[in-house]
C-alpha cells in the first residue's frame, strides 16, 4: 500500500487532539477503517525501526484494545 500523506496528516491531527488516553479505534470520516489502521501500522513500524516510540520510550506500543 502506498502512503497517503494527507491521511497521515489527518491521523496525526486526530491523535494530537484526543482528549483521553484510552486505547480505542481511530475512525476518520471519508476513510475506510482498514486503510486508516494500515497507515497507523506503517507509522508505528517507522517509529519502531528507529528504535523508539513517539514518546521516546522503547517499550512495545499498543495500537488497539
Amino acid at each position: 500500500m502506498k502512503r497517503d500523506m494527507e491521511l497521515i496528516r489527518e491521523i496525526m491531527l486526530a491523535v494530537q487532539y484526543r482528549t483521553d488516553l484510552t486505547p480505542k479505534p481511530l475512525t476518520l470520516e471519508g476513510h475506510d477503517e482498514v486503510v486508516v489502521g494500515r497507515h497507523i501500522e506503517m507509522l508505528s513500524a517507522r517509529a519502531s525501526s528507529k528504535g523508539r516510540r513517539p514518546d521516546g520510550s522503547t517499550r512495545p506500543m499498543r495500537l488497539f484494545s
